[in-house]
């Protein structure tokens, strides 16, 4: 799992730019999944989503409230089954600051004490989260570093691109993938193995090691997908491009960025992202090298997006665009799926949980409320969603309407058959009650089936 981001920045999705080559070949011998959604459009609620298989409104989670212990997760059902399960990298089931998020001693050591284990299922884990403080933290220590020699998440600046002060071989990113690979290579146990690899890049701010920092050159990026009457037309658009509130992320105005700002931040995005393709190859590797890759089910996938410039916009919030609820998704088991398979038809990350389930040939639990993608798989079946529901907004997405309700004047109804990137926004529009009437219906009842609601017991 990848962090903030994009379906768009990979290869095998269609992008000339990037070089991903590892993901390219999980996805050649694999299932890729174009129109895969995310539930909640933030870190969190979106991985309890994954892990429970369960909307965002079943286990009621925000960024800024820990994961309940007692919620069922993937993790604690493969232990039923026999698993070992393991964990290094970004968990992000509880919070990671204190004392305010800009706080400069903000980060929380977010280990779990050994009395705490099964830790969300979870026999075992090395957490590193955005603030880099526990075990990577003693790690840098050691090798001369502070976990505050780069900005981050929580540190005014985030739109800064530049070279992190860490070189690749301590850097974040290869820090979690070596603590994986020891593990696997290790591993002796005689149990299946569960093996949760969460990297904290490519989210924000935009520093990335050499070579890395230089692998793109910001005049050969595409400008972000964007329009001007977006600045006329959407007030949320409008009131952060223009923000220079002190205790912003950004401390600065969108609006003076020239167009060399924004493809250069795209350039040190596509770097990390490039980055951990490398070393998602190293972890392919060292499975075939023990003889496990024909015999590993391998899942990658993002939480969520990013803006990028699209829509005038950086990181994530405001809005519910497709730059931001679009996710890679791809599925490789050669044992049982096809390769080379694109599916097309509405997925969501909900639906992970029940697809490993079917994979393996067990049950799916009751508390599941996602769908088993197989059907689709196997072509027994072209849709399982006639629409995709995001809470954090909430949204409903379909084929041709993509309508976002808010409080206030900030809602949005986009065309999506004449208006694919979602420029032109049509809620003011008198002529489009009867489509909002419709697509209310359909978000409510849809809304209603995310409840997990008891069934009743008797008639009265």
């Amino acid at each position: 799992m990848t962090d903030q981001q994009r379906q768009d920045t990979l290869g095998c999705y269609g992008n000339r730019y990037i070089k991903t080559p590892n993901l390219d070949g999980i996805a050649k011998g694999g299932v890729v999944f174009t129109q895969h959604y995310v539930q909640g459009a933030a870190c969190v609620p979106s991985r309890p989503s994954i892990f429970s298989g369960r909307y965002v409104s079943a286990h009621l989670q925000f960024n800024a409230r820990p994961l309940s212990k007692t919620e069922f997760l993937l993790t604690h059902y493969l232990k039923e089954l026999g698993y070992k399960t393991m964990g290094f990298g970004k968990f992000h089931f509880e919070p990671q600051k204190k004392k305010g998020y800009f706080h400069p001693t903000g980060g929380v050591n977010t280990d779990p004490q050994p009395k705490e284990f099964p830790w969300y299922g979870f026999d075992y884990v090395e957490v590193s989260e955005d603030p880099r403080t526990g075990l990577y933290e003693e790690y840098l220590k050691k090798h001369g570093y502070t976990r505050k020699d780069d900005l981050d998440s929580g540190d005014i600046g985030q739109w800064k691109c530049y070279t992190s002060a860490y070189p690749e071989e301590h850097y974040q990113t290869t820090w979690i993938t070596n603590r994986a690979i020891e593990h696997i290579r290790n591993y002796k146990e005689n149990k299946p193995l569960f093996l949760f690899v969460s990297y904290v890049d490519p989210h924000h701010p935009f520093h990335v090691p050499s070579p890395y920092d230089k692998m793109y050159n910001p005049n050969e990026l595409p400008l972000p997908i964007r329009h001007p009457v977006e600045l006329e037309n959407n007030p949320l658009i409008r009131e952060r491009y223009y923000y220079k509130g002190k205790e912003s992320y950004y401390l600065t105005d969108f609006s003076k960025f020239t167009d060399y700002d924004w493809k250069r931040i795209k350039a040190y995005y596509y770097g990390k992202i490039s980055l951990i393709d490398k070393n998602i190859g190293r972890i392919l590797k060292e499975l075939e090298n023990k003889g496990l890759l024909g015999d590993s089910i391998i899942i990658f996938t993002s939480d969520h997006g990013e803006f990028l410039g699209d829509h005038w916009l950086l990181t994530k919030g405001c809005s519910d665009y497709d730059c931001i609820i679009k996710v890679p998704f791809i599925l490789y088991y050669p044992e049982k799926l096809p390769s080379g398979l694109s599916i097309e038809s509405f997925t969501q990350e909900i639906d992970i949980f029940p697809t490993l389930c079917e994979l393996l040939g067990v049950p799916i639990p009751s508390t599941v409320q996602g769908k088993s993608l197989l059907p689709l798989i196997e072509g027994s079946s072209k849709e399982i969603y006639e629409e995709i529901l995001v809470e954090t907004g909430p949204t409903i997405r379909t084929k041709e309407w993509r309508m976002t309700v808010r409080e206030g004047g900030y809602s949005e109804l986009y065309n999506l058959k004449d208006d694919p990137n979602q420029f032109f926004n049509l809620w003011y529009d008198d002529k489009y009650w009867k489509v909002k009437e419709k697509l209310m219906q359909r978000l409510i009842r849809r809304m209603r089936e995310a409840l997990p609601v008891p069934k009743p017991e008797a008639i009265w």
